[in-house]
């Protein structure tokens, strides 16, 4: 027997609503966290932070300090493979940008850097990797996003979403 028009509307609805459902779990959640720190981190990695959430560009990140210079090369054997004794890119060890992880929690997403450090003999630090975040930041902002990384986040979502309607043949 035919479904009659209601029906395959109501079935229609109630794909969309499992599809959107599904876009709200921990794991779609998870993947556009990650997508959105990848961004952060790469940006970063070159050198480069964004002083508000949804700026134009992002900017350079201010220069290093010659004493921090001498010190990097002093200690440049320890040096992160993703920087140089001059290069401002926060990577001396490579665990503040490391340490960005995502947290998945009531349908939100928080993504910032975490956990202990190790300082350069290889011992604890006093210091967290969240609280050299905030101190760092006050010279160097690099956790936001600017307006054009905030598009490509979007359209990650969207191109997501549209992959889930797909699968439920809702889409051409």
């Amino acid at each position: 027997m035919a479904r009659s028009a209601a029906q395959e509307l109501n079935r229609i609805f109630k794909d969309i609503e499992k599809t959107t459902e599904s876009m709200a779990r921990s794991q779609r959640l998870k993947d556009l966290g990650e997508f959105a720190a990848d961004m952060i981190k790469k940006r970063t990695r070159r050198g480069r932070g964004v002083k508000r959430p949804g700026a134009a560009r992002a900017n350079a990140l201010k220069g290093l300090a010659d004493s921090t210079i001498k010190n990097r090369e002093f200690y440049r054997k320890l040096l992160h493979s993703d920087t140089s004794p001059r290069k401002s890119n926060l990577t001396f060890t490579g665990q503040l940008l490391e340490s960005i992880k995502l947290r998945v929690r009531r349908g939100a997403v928080t993504i910032g850097p975490r956990g202990r450090r190790v300082d350069i003999f290889g011992k604890k630090a006093k210091i967290t990797n969240d609280r050299l975040a905030v101190i760092v930041s006050r010279d160097r902002p690099f956790m936001s996003l600017t307006r054009g990384e905030q598009k490509k986040l979007a359209q990650f979502y969207t191109n997501t979403y549209e992959r889930l309607l797909t699968r439920r043949g809702l889409t051409k």
